[in-house]
């Protein structure tokens, strides 16, 4: 048997191994999608600009939950 047979035979068993590196590509792939899927964006609002505006929506629910209290109470 000669180098170029051996070097072919080599090439096909490997490439009749299988899609395992596929599946594992694609498998990872999903894994990243579904880790970036609950990250917030980036809305463009600098760090004071967030925490204002976060600030305000806690105040909200904060008023909220607190008139829900109150109904509850009497």
């Amino acid at each position: 048997m000669c180098q170029s047979e051996q070097i072919f035979n080599f090439s096909t068993v490997s490439s009749l191994g299988g899609n395992q590196r596929e599946l594992a590509r694609q498998k990872n792939a999903k894994k990243q999608n579904d880790m970036h899927k609950g990250k917030r964006n980036d809305d463009g609002l600098s760090a004071a600009a967030r925490k204002q505006r976060d600030a305000e929506i806690m105040q909200q629910k904060q008023k909220k939950a607190n008139e829900k209290m109150d109904s509850k109470a009497k």
